[in-house]
Order: C-alpha cells, then structure tokens, then sequence
C-alpha cells in the first residue's frame, strides 16, 4: 500500500502491508522496499523496521499467520484466519517523502507513531541514528482506539490521519456508530519531537447508501460499523433471494488510509 517515489533518483520505495490472503515478500512484515527504475535487478530491501538496533517504537512485530494460513496453491482455499484481526493494527500503514526527497515518513501501526527515518538521495539504509520516533497523540475516543494509517507532505508539514474504531466494547451485539470519527493532525518537522496539532476531525455515523444493491430488497447498508476482533461478530451471511445455499457477508468498518490536498 505504501508507496513514495525519490525523483531525483528514480528510485520508487514500496511498503509491505498486512492484508488478509497475501503474504510478505522476503523481507517480512517490517519491510520497506526500493525499486531503481534505471536498473533490472529485483526490488532490495531498503529497511527492515524489525531489524534489531532500532530505537523503541520502531519495530512492527512478527507475522501472526502460521505455517499453512496462506494457500500454497492458487486452487486451494485460502483461510488465513490470523489477518483477520492484524488488519489496520499491525505492520506499516502510509509512507510519504519529505519535500527535499531525504527523509521518509512512515505510519507505524503497530506502535502507533510516525517514523522520521533520514534516508538521503540516493536512499541508503537507515542507522538508528537515522531514525527518530514520534508517537502520535491519543484522541479522546470514546470506547475505541485512535488507529492511524494515512500521512501526507504537504507545504513544509507532515499530515497524519487515523479513525477512531469504536472496537473496545463491541461483542456481536451493541453497535454505537457514534464511536466512530476520524482525525487529521499537523506535524512540523521543524518542531520538538512529537509535535502534533489537531487540524480536523469529523465523524463517521453519516448515510453512506448500499454496499450492495444485489438481492433486490434485501439489500446491505454501507455504513460504518465499530471494528471487530473475530470473524463471528458479524452474524450469519445475508441470503439473497434466487441464489440458493449462497449469501454475502457485509460488515464495513472505517479506515482513513489517505489525505490530499487541491
């Protein structure tokens, strides 16, 4: 998901991501990638959070998926029942380019902090020294936990943007979408370390139409619920009529994976 391109050179830097039914390349969980356009060799990794030396907060822990989570066969049924809570909680969320290409800024969700790693032009693995941890402040969310992901460069500042997820009380049975809202911080770069000023925040319990217009009546809303733990939480599938056995199983839950500017 996270992606950053070093134009001076040429040099495209690519995050491993936690998604359910997909595994890691060789570098794992932690692992952030640089691709030279000008060159054939395969993508090398540029650094690996989980390497040991690193300051606190920088590392995104292990893969939770055990041997034989992930099809070995693209035929084969693919269950990967680890992924299913890992997703938007651990491993590497956005990554964004300072303005002068030397330092990448990276959404650690395991920690919840943003990641200032110094990476010059052309990028070279970072030392510890390189790196400077910031963690993110704590909103006040009610009965949830402020889970970030997006981050953006923009005019001399660093944009960080998460939601809070509504997830702590939920059981299967009592939804209170007004849990849920997201947030938009400023960082200045310039500034003591964990420098973060609140420039927005809205919530999330607004009509958001169909998920899904399949079934004729029985159709599935769009909007957002708190997040779940367990693949049980979301209740038995949704039958649709002239399908037989077969229904579909909606559940949407926020996350704020991006922020832009015009």
């Amino acid at each position: 998901w996270g992606l950053a391109y070093q134009r001076s050179s040429r040099t495209l830097m690519a995050a491993a991501v936690v998604k359910r039914h997909v595994g890691f390349g060789t570098g794992g969980i932690g692992a952030i990638y640089r691709i030279d356009r000008d060159r054939v060799a395969a993508p090398a990794v540029l650094v690996d959070l989980n390497a040991s030396g690193y300051p606190s907060g920088v590392a995104v822990g292990p893969d939770p998926r055990s041997p034989g989570d992930l099809a070995i066969n693209e035929a084969d049924p693919s269950r990967d029942p680890a992924a299913f809570d890992a997703v938007g909680k651990i491993g590497i969320g956005g990554i964004a380019l300072s303005e002068d290409e030397e330092t990448l800024w990276v959404v650690n969700l395991t920690s919840r902090a943003l990641l200032e790693i110094r990476i010059g032009v052309p990028p070279v693995t970072p030392t510890a020294a390189d790196i400077t941890v910031h963690p993110l402040p704590t909103p006040a969310c009610s009965d949830g936990v402020f889970r970030p992901w997006a981050v953006k460069m923009y005019a001399g500042q660093v944009y960080v943007g998460g939601v809070c997820s509504g997830e702590l009380p939920y059981a299967g049975k009592n939804i209170d979408t007004t849990d849920l809202t997201a947030s938009i911080y400023r960082h200045d770069p310039d500034g003591p370390t964990g420098n973060f000023t609140e420039v927005f925040s809205f919530p999330l319990d607004y009509p958001r139409g169909r998920a899904s217009n399949a079934g004729g009546g029985n159709r599935a809303s769009a909007a957002w619920l708190p997040w779940i733990n367990e693949w049980s939480d979301i209740g038995p599938p949704m039958v649709l009529p002239g399908q037989g056995p077969y229904g579909q199983t909606i559940y949407p839950q926020p996350m704020l994976t991006s922020i832009d500017f015009d």
